[in-house]
């Protein structure tokens, strides 16, 4: 597997009413939790991996990694 990796998320997302606290009035009611997903930033590269070029899903985080020297036999093309 290729440092870099990475999933989508499942999140929540909430539905509020009412007004703050702290502009003096009652508070926030929660009337609603749905699910979302939050998707990895991933980009489709062309790497060398021992010798052998490949087209994989790379995540932002990891085109910067093999940016710099290569990691483990592996670079970007």
């Amino acid at each position: 597997m290729l440092p870099g990796w990475k999933k989508n998320m499942v999140m929540h997302s909430v539905t509020r009413r009412g007004e703050a606290r702290a502009a003096g009035r009652v508070g926030w009611k929660t009337t609603g939790i749905s699910q979302r997903v939050q998707k990895v930033n991933q980009q489709k590269r062309t790497i060398h991996e021992h010798g052998v070029l490949k087209r994989v899903w790379l995540s932002v985080q990891g085109v910067h990694l093999f940016s710099n020297p290569p990691v483990h036999g592996i670079e970007l093309a």
